[in-house]
């Protein structure tokens, strides 16, 4: 009887434990989503500071290249959502500043991304502003990861 009553608790409390990480996951899906739209959104408020600049034709190396470049940023950008979800569930479950470290470099990381999309630049005109923005995130990043280390 006695053992029948500890397997009863056990999947009981497998069961608080599986509703508690389930709520970890919907608050990293939402907070990814707002990062995510946060970055697009900071690309609107440039476009809306910067004039709009037309670049130069394209001759079929530099589309390749552009191909590329879009592919790459976008695999990148992939990469830098799926770790901003990971990090932030681990973050709302430990509360550890390494896991707030390793989020800020990744969510600089996916601004990163999002800057050096081709497809960016092309929507927003191609000035040298993406260039500077990019390094901006990118300098971001590599602070972040310094502060971790020196942590």
């Amino acid at each position: 009887m006695q053992k029948r009553s500890d397997d009863v608790s056990k999947m009981q409390t497998q069961k608080i434990l599986n509703n508690k990480n389930n709520g970890y996951a919907i608050k990293a899906t939402v907070g990814t989503l707002a990062v995510f739209v946060f970055g697009i959104l900071v690309f609107f408020a440039a476009d809306l500071i910067f004039p709009f600049r037309k670049g130069p034709m394209m001759t079929p190396i530099i589309q390749n290249l552009v191909l590329l470049g879009t592919l790459l940023s976008t695999v990148a950008l992939g990469f830098s959502l799926y770790l901003i979800y990971t990090y932030l569930k681990n973050y709302l479950e430990v509360k550890n500043e390494l896991m707030l470290g390793l989020l800020l470099a990744v969510c600089a990381f996916m601004m990163f991304a999002i800057s050096t999309n081709p497809i960016m630049q092309h929507a927003f005109g191609q000035s040298g502003v993406f260039s500077v923005i990019a390094l901006v995130f990118a300098c971001v990043a590599l602070g972040a990861l310094v502060w971790i280390s020196a942590k």
